[in-house]
């Protein structure tokens, strides 16, 4: 087996592992929860939205983590593989983790509702149950760029934060390294914020009404905007990726 495919494969097993973890504790919990109202004769309505989000910003979170983890570890960067196949492996296998996650909590969110169904749920699930399904779909598209670009975001974050480092001479010193970080984050978002409100005016989002026309406009606006900052922040993490390498080697 290759050296990529070994990657691959570990990447993909430990990240389907995470998710998995994370959809059944969210099932527990639901449950859990369940029984509770049952034993107390609990007759409030809860929704599991609530359960839902949770579940998938943990996802979220504990992936940025892992998608980090793997630039830092000598578990992988000592192995003999190109810099931009290392981040295309990481990259590739957390889209991956995040398309399980999504689809796990959707099914949990439809099972349980069926089994528990209450009010504030089901009137949600027939508004979503319109016609527009393309514009549903669009949705769903822009909610999964958005969370790939916070892991592109980070991993530009943990690059640039690791080059100045090595620069300066605060080295395994945590509050130093903290600072630096917040530094970091805001020189990033200011230039991102400013190119990204600078685009949606050049695209026309000052004559967005309330109209369900003018959503599905800017809704292809914010399409446009988190393809074209994805590629951009990943040329930009191949880049300071290779530089790094070079700086660590």
């Amino acid at each position: 087996m290759s050296n990529i495919n070994r990657i691959n494969k570990d990447l993909f097993r430990q990240r389907g592992k995470l998710v998995s973890i994370i959809l059944g504790f969210h099932i527990l919990a639901i449950v859990l929860m369940m029984l509770y109202k049952k034993v107390f004769k609990v007759t409030d309505p809860t929704s599991l939205t609530g359960g839902v989000l949770i579940a998938i910003i943990t996802g979220i979170v504990l992936l940025v983590i892992s998608v980090i983890y793997v630039f830092d570890s000598s578990k992988y960067r000592l192995i003999p593989i190109s810099s931009n196949g290392l981040y295309f492996s990481n990259i590739l296998s957390a889209f991956f983790a995040i398309i399980y996650l999504l689809v796990g909590e959707a099914i949990i969110y439809f099972g349980a509702n069926a089994i528990f169904p209450n009010p504030y749920d089901q009137m949600m699930i027939r508004d979503f149950n319109v016609n527009q399904y393309w514009f549903q779909i669009k949705l769903v598209i822009a909610f999964i760029l958005g969370i790939m670009l916070i892991l592109v975001g980070s991993v530009v974050i943990r690059l640039l934060v690791s080059l100045i480092g090595d620069l300066l001479p605060i080295k395994k010193q945590t509050f130093a390294t903290v600072i630096l970080t917040l530094i970091v984050i805001w020189a990033v978002m200011v230039p991102f914020n400013v190119i990204t409100a600078n685009t949606l005016i050049l695209l026309g989002v000052q004559e967005v009404t309330t109209s369900f026309s003018s959503i599905v406009r800017m809704l292809n606006m914010s399409l446009f905007i988190l393809v074209a900052w994805n590629v951009v922040l990943t040329f930009l993490n191949l880049y300071l990726l290779n530089r790094w390498s070079e700086a660590t080697r």
